[in-house]
């Protein structure tokens, strides 16, 4: 279990933690955005070679496209082209791809585990990936009370807490369901902005909001089986049964 608990954590938390906020250096936050709305779409074309059962139907890719697209018209997509714009890019584009397979390979190798128990396990695993680079870069002086209590929020509540409720989902709904997440947190944080900062509610967000609640609905709407057959009634059973062959 320690295997596949290790690449879980370091497709799922230690790379993508680092490769978002070194690449968030060089890109702005709407863009980081966008490119990390990807996962869902990688999580679909992935699943053709690690889950099958998670691979999409027509309705469903056409919610994770329509989702994507009301992400890019929510938060605006702010291009320059510069290389190391394009290096903070592609390296965001590779923490969603990390994601997406940590989804996949989590559902193919860890399913029937306990999810608190490999979450517990994968926050020890990235806190021993990240410790040297932790020690080499101590501060100076100590961080002042509020900082420190930031910190353990983000690291038991969006972390710790965040990453157990996301296996539960998979477990209970699968994993290109669960992915679909990532298309609601811009929506949460547009929500803030103008509840709380008192940002603009403009024509292109909510045109974002209307695509990405679209999306959202038609890729988690769940598949339809095969209609089963209706059981024969009782008294067509009890008249087959009391019918004996050669007889009239």
């Amino acid at each position: 279990m320690l295997g596949p608990v290790v690449i879980v954590a370091v497709l799922d938390m230690a790379a993508p933690t680092f490769l978002t906020a070194w690449g968030e250096e060089h890109v702005s936050s709407s863009l980081a955005g966008i490119l990390t709305a990807t996962d869902p779409l990688f999580t679909a074309v992935l699943a053709l070679w690690l889950v099958r059962s998670e691979v999409p139907d027509r309705r469903r890719l056409a919610g994770l496209v329509i989702g994507f697209l009301g992400v890019v018209a929510l938060l605006g997509l702010d291009l320059r082209g510069s290389a190391l714009e394009l290096l903070g890019g592609a390296a965001v584009i590779l923490g969603a791809l990390g994601y997406a397979a940590a989804a996949l390979l989590y559902r193919r190798w860890l399913e029937q585990q306990a999810a608190l128990g490999v979450t517990a396990l994968m926050c020890a695993v990235s806190a021993v990936l990240f410790l040297p680079a932790a020690v080499v870069h101590l501060p100076r002086h100590p961080p002042a009370a509020g900082s420190i209590a930031a910190l353990a929020v983000l690291g038991v509540v969006n972390t710790g807490v965040g990453y157990w409720l996301f296996y539960r989902l998979i477990d209970e709904a699968g994993a290109a369901v669960a992915a679909v997440i990532t298309y609601v947190m811009p929506v949460v944080a547009l929500i803030l902005g103008v509840g709380l900062l008192g940002e603009r509610l403009t024509i292109g967000t909510v045109a974002g909001l209307i695509l990405i609640g679209v999306g959202a609905w038609l890729a988690t709407s769940r598949r339809r089986g095969p209609r089963q057959p209706e059981p024969a009634s009782a008294d067509a059973e009890s008249g087959e049964s009391d019918t004996q062959p050669g007889t009239q």
